[in-house]
């Protein structure tokens, strides 16, 4: 109650930060999620609020779901509630972006129709960050799946998704998020097979690529999979680089990887 309190007292409205904080706060707690959840969904819409202190009740919810062992049934009912606000031209920008989050920490892999939203979003939605954050949430849908076997076509097409915007995306600024999101997919352990097939593709894409940024995504996405037969390629480029970020993303994707040379 004292951080609801905290959060709709219009006296504390030109201290964003406090109510914000105060929203992320309610997404630790424990206990009460029946009481909390529907708090955060009404804060969501609530007009009277900041943007970017209603842009917190998504990450909120999310995490209440994430931190409880065996997750939240009060948090997890309000997906559909959250994907139509997704789906909803109307909604804030922050708002969405925070939505695309909350989704990828919600979801499964079979539920088809919260997948198809995030797809349109990465094929549609005109804002950048929208489209790489869907991207990433469902890297993440699809790397806690337990039932692989039982969602093989919705995981053939995830991995078709990430290779093509890997190595033949629309937008080429989905590259690095096509490298990170195939990285941090591949690691379910239910996929046979799937960690070599997209460590090779993400190391043909580093070599292929001029752009400094994006070799730096794919470079950490290369120490994400342990993948020590890049080493090679990882060493030479930082030797040879004088791009600083891009040698600081190489020696973050070696130490990863243990790599000792």
């Amino acid at each position: 109650p004292d951080f609801q309190n905290l959060v709709m007292d219009e006296r504390l409205n030109s201290k964003r930060d406090l109510k914000a904080m105060s929203i992320l706060a309610l997404g630790l707690m424990p206990q009460g999620h029946e009481e909390i959840v529907p708090f955060l969904m009404k804060a969501m819409t609530d007009r009277n609020l900041d943007r970017i202190v209603r842009a917190q009740a998504p990450i909120a919810i999310g995490k209440l779901h994430e931190l409880q062992e065996g997750g939240s049934s009060a948090a997890l009912a309000s997906l559909g509630e959250c994907v139509n606000l997704f789906q909803n031209d109307k909604t804030d920008l922050h708002l969405k972006r925070s939505l695309a989050v909350a989704i990828g920490m919600l979801a499964t892999m079979d539920d088809p129709s919260v997948l198809r939203a995030l797809y349109t979003a990465v094929e549609n939605d005109s804002d950048d960050q929208i489209r790489h954050y869907s991207m990433m949430a469902l890297a993440q849908i699809g790397a806690r799946d337990a039932n692989v076997a039982q969602n093989v076509n919705a995981h053939t097409e995830l991995e078709k998704f990430f290779d093509r915007e890997l190595t033949k995306p629309k937008r080429i600024t989905h590259q690095p998020y096509g490298a990170l999101g195939l990285a941090v997919y591949v690691r379910n352990e239910g996929l046979e097979g799937a960690v070599e097939r997209a460590a090779e593709k993400i190391a043909e894409a580093f070599e292929r690529t001029n752009n400094p940024s994006y070799q730096g995504a794919m470079a950490v996405s290369l120490g994400l999979l342990n993948w020590n037969a890049a080493e090679g390629i990882l060493w030479e480029k930082f030797e040879d680089s004088n791009d600083q970020p891009l040698r600081d993303y190489i020696a973050l994707a070696l130490g990863l990887m243990r790599a000792n040379n």
